[in-house]
């Protein structure tokens, strides 16, 4: 009976390892496949009955491999679970990254005898996080004002060109309406225009003369849309807009010459 319970225990433990997304195994103190699961035959291109024995040098580049049992090293030094950042070749030669988290495996006697690894495959978190990486530096950089404020039209969010032709910090605008910035030589029925535009789900153009911190005027070319989550509802308004005060003082000049 104890040895059906035991059998039945095991195989449990197989199939829950099998039927898992994350690669899982075991290498003993030198670095030896002891155990792969499922997804590792079918990621890396190895099969459990050939594993026994092999090191990753056999199933990697001789860098990662070396990378993958200095890891294995620290575990067994320090003797406690450990998390990685790892990288992998699959069997189509794809390079991916992993996040691995590694821990000892003891002995009856208090000896550790194998490491067992269970790592994750964050390629396109990592990818998704050196694009956000990127768009973010972008928008910090950007020559152009930008605005996101919240469906009720809250700010959110100002880069860094907005505190430099407005005048207010990141910390005064958060939390404040847009109309902060109001010069009150827009007319009324253009933010009405504005409003119903995007709270409908479309977009805006258009011009205002707007204030500064300082009590300057100055005028904006401003485009404002949506923004929609995965489900398709509105959650917030992003602005861009683009400082076209010396462009209206030309044309107010040319206006000029020609009335003389």
């Amino acid at each position: 009976q104890a040895e059906d319970a035991l059998h039945e225990s095991e195989e449990r433990l197989r199939s829950i390892l099998d039927n898992t997304t994350a690669v899982v195994y075991i290498k003993d103190i030198q670095g030896r496949y002891t155990f792969i699961n499922r997804q590792f035959e079918t990621l890396f291109h190895v099969k459990r009955g050939e594993i026994k024995g092999k090191s990753p040098y056999d199933c990697f580049p001789e860098e990662i491999a070396a990378a993958h049992l200095e890891n294995d090293r620290k575990v067994f030094e320090v003797k406690i679970p450990m998390q990685f950042d790892e990288m992998a070749t699959h069997d189509d030669g794809q390079l991916h990254s992993y996040l691995s988290v590694k821990f000892p495996l003891f002995d009856s006697a208090g000896t550790v005898y194998a490491v067992c690894g269970i790592s994750t495959d964050i390629t396109e978190r990592k990818r998704m996080e050196d694009q956000l990486r990127r768009l973010s530096s972008a928008v910090e950089q950007s020559s152009t004002t930008i605005v996101i404020t919240d469906t009720n039209g809250n700010i959110q969010y100002v880069n860094p060109k907005f505190t430099q032709l407005t005048g207010y910090t990141p910390e005064e605008a958060i939390g404040k309406n847009p109309r902060i910035l109001k010069s009150g030589k827009t007319p009324p029925e253009v933010y009405k225009q504005l409003w119903d535009a995007i709270t409908a789900g479309g977009e805006w153009q258009g011009e205002f003369c707007n204030k500064k911190k300082n009590g300057e005027f100055y005028w904006e070319l401003a485009h404002i849309s949506p923004l929609r989550n995965s489900e398709g509802a509105i959650t917030n308004f992003i602005a861009f807009k683009d400082d076209i005060t010396e462009r209206k003082r030309m044309e107010s000049e040319h206006e000029k010459l020609r009335e003389q």
